[in-house]
């Protein structure tokens, strides 16, 4: 029997953030959305906050500010600490302050 540590095949996580970076060049949102969701759901745990990002991301361009906020709050806490920097920044954004 094969035995994965999160208990999801990493083909499995590529896949769904493929298909994420896809609908986004295909300017389907909501279809990238809930490819990143499905991602975060069977992500590596040092994966976790890139995809919480993009969410941030995603909602922040559908006008989304709650959902953009609860999704960067989680990138910022499961971020290394070299990258909070721009989650930070990415705050400043969606919040409209220079």
């Amino acid at each position: 029997a094969l035995s994965l540590a999160g208990g999801y095949p990493p083909a499995l996580y590529r896949y769904r953030v493929a298909l994420g970076r896809a609908r986004v060049k295909l300017n389907d949102l909501p279809t990238a959305i809930s490819a990143y969701q499905g991602a975060i759901e069977v992500s590596p745990p040092g994966e976790v906050w890139r995809n919480e990002e993009m969410l941030a991301r995603l909602y922040s361009d559908l006008k989304d500010q709650t959902n953009s906020l609860r999704h960067l709050s989680r990138a910022l806490e499961l971020a290394p600490a070299e990258k909070r920097s721009d989650l930070l920044n990415l705050k400043n954004e969606i919040l409209g302050r220079p």
